[in-house]
């Protein structure tokens, strides 16, 4: 399909009394659905926006998103999510780049988008909820639109623009295709089985791809159910998956140990779940058999510039393969590993991984530099990832490529550090950052975080960890907090640990 929104309109007319979102006591049936997008695309035309503009979005997970998102998409315009967190500053890099026609915001955003928007001319301004001055609200909005006019698109127009954190410098907005999101998540709904009598939990944020491709656009292509969630919160998304019967759900690591942790864990009936995903992040090998008893796992690695997923687990594959690999390359996608001359290693070396694929994002926004720097002249993405692949082709991620920090000429990637670490039985969460030192250039620093009730003894720990690790891997300090900053997907925020430690 040439436009993301025509799956709504296909399974719309296929079975229309299907529910397509279900959001606390409200249930959206994929015909109900249609309609509402048809109404918010005429409304959006009637506005002034048509094929080419964009519209930014500053709010936590809802219907009405939902209805803009694929409204967007039908008018041939393209979505930019504004990440709920940021504060003014952050809006006005994403608001110059992506120079929206117009913005729509819940009211609890309002004021730091006033604060962002001084100076510009945004003329057209929707709130989804409450009133605020200079605003239209989202009735008027919706009401006073005349018939939905037919676009037609091409595969390769913009829908989608996902702004990437990345560890330094500014948010670089990768720019995605109806024709990548539909190419990636139709290989995501092959390999994870999906069918419309499954039921996904959605609480990652719109902004991100697991949002915005991964996980709606995984239920909205094989005609399921979105079990939608404004935010992440343990305890109620065990709660929807009980409630509900949920039947998929996918979340980066952190949350399932949150969600595993708690006190009362036993007592949630999970077992309509089919299908556990977990990415974004090392798994604790203790979590992932925990895992393995609820339903079968399965992982891969995927980015915002990739649109999803590029590479899988498979069907039976063991604890261990999933909790130490990311699988294999997905069935008409590419990879190879290359050294810091381009050529590609052999088994068992690591090297960059790099992609080829039709879902490969437009290119950064504005930026043609970053651009040509992540895609080579023959359509590899360097992902800056390390890793390297054994006989069977499944790759095993080692760091970041930037994450890398060198001690006394040794390389040392920080993920096999806090893999390492996770496996004490009194650690929860970890992480390893290289810091400068005047005789090894950089050693490794460790922050850890107990499990409830725990103490950790730095010595103990550095016994520990001298049975797993060769000498010069051991960071050379540890700090012990009773949390770490994470990122609204969940991951731990490396970039304000490292922030943090240069203060």
């Amino acid at each position: 399909m040439n436009n993301i929104s025509d799956y709504i309109r296909h399974w719309a007319t296929q079975k229309p009394n299907h529910e397509a979102i279900v959001f606390n006591d409200r249930r959206i049936t994929y015909g109900e659905f249609d309609r509402q997008v048809d109404q918010v695309a005429a409304a959006l035309q009637a506005m002034g926006v048509s094929r080419g503009d964009t519209v930014a979005i500053q709010s936590t997970s809802n219907p009405e998103y939902l209805q803009l998102y694929m409204a967007i998409a039908r008018i041939g315009a393209a979505m930019v999510g504004v990440n709920p967190q940021y504060m003014p500053d952050e809006i006005l890099h994403l608001l110059n780049l992506s120079e929206p026609k117009l913005v729509v915001a819940q009211v609890d955003f309002v004021e730091k988008l006033g604060q962002a928007m001084q100076g510009k001319s945004v003329a057209l301004k929707v709130l989804l909820n409450g009133e605020a001055a200079g605003w239209t609200s989202w009735q008027s909005f919706v009401t006073g639109a005349s018939q939905f006019k037919a676009v037609t698109n091409q595969p390769e127009d913009p829908v989608v623009i996902i702004f990437t954190s990345g560890t330094t410098g500014k948010p670089k907005g990768a720019v995605l295709s109806h024709k990548a999101i539909v190419t990636n998540i139709e290989a995501e709904v092959k390999y994870f089985s999906l069918t419309g009598n499954d039921r996904l939990v959605s609480h990652l944020p719109m902004n991100h791809v697991g949002g915005a491709t991964e996980i709606t656009m995984g239920a909205f292509i094989a005609g399921g159910t979105l079990l939608l969630m404004e935010r992440f919160h343990p305890q109620l998304t065990l709660e929807l998956v009980q409630k509900e019967k949920a039947t998929f759900l996918g979340q980066v690591p952190a949350m399932f140990i949150m969600e595993l942790n708690l006190p009362n864990f036993a007592e949630y009936d999970l077992s309509s779940i089919r299908l556990l995903v977990i990415g974004g992040a090392a798994t604790p090998q203790e979590v992932m058999k925990k895992l393995f008893t609820i339903a079968p796992v399965v992982t891969g690695v995927g980015m915002s510039e990739m649109t999803g997923f590029m590479t899988y687990t498979r069907a039976g594959d063991s604890v261990d393969d999933v909790a130490r690999t990311v699988g294999q390359i997905a069935d008409g996608f590419e990879m190879k590993l290359v050294d810091e001359k381009g050529n590609a290693v052999p088994v068992g070396e690591i090297g960059e991984v790099c992609f080829r694929a039709p879902c490969v994002m437009n290119g950064y926004l504005k930026n043609e530099q970053a651009t040509r720097e992540a895609i080579d002249s023959e359509g590899w993405y360097h992902t800056g990832d390390m890793g390297m692949v054994d006989n069977r082709q499944y790759l095993t991620l080692v760091g970041r490529k930037k994450e890398m920090y060198i001690t006394g000429g040794y390389n040392v990637y920080p993920v096999e550090i806090e893999e390492a670490i996770s496996k004490h039985p009194d650690v929860l969460l970890t992480c390893c950052i290289g810091v400068n030192d005047d005789t090894l250039g950089e050693v490794g620093k460790a922050f850890v975080v107990p499990k409830g009730g725990q103490s950790l003894d730095k010595g103990a720990l550095r016994e520990f960890l001298s049975k797993r690790l060769a000498e010069y891997k051991i960071p050379r300090y540890f700090e012990v907090r009773e949390s770490l900053p994470l990122t609204p997907l969940g991951k731990v925020d490396k970039k304000k640990l490292v922030s943090d430690t240069l203060q």
